[in-house]
């Protein structure tokens, strides 16, 4: 694997948005769709996902036992 250096990444969680820098790795051919991110992948965090599990589970809740209006407003807060 070559290194494409440290970017970071960024996460929506119940605690607010958290932000980290973490290695990343790619084919030395340049294979397309050949990325590894060896940290995400300990996390269990997908390609392009911005929001926690913990955070979609709370709003999946809110959206079950209050009225879908309510729980908007509650999650923008």
């Amino acid at each position: 694997m070559e290194s494409k250096g440290r970017p970071s990444r960024r996460l929506l969680l119940l605690v607010g948005w958290v932000s980290w820098k973490r290695p990343v790795g790619r084919c030395p051919k340049g294979c397309p769709g050949h990325q590894i991110v060896p940290l995400d992948q300990e996390l269990g965090i997908g390609p392009n996902q911005r929001i926690g599990y913990d955070v979609v589970r709370v709003v999946c809740a809110l959206a079950v036992f209050v009225p879908y209006a309510t729980a908007k407003q509650l999650f923008a807060q």
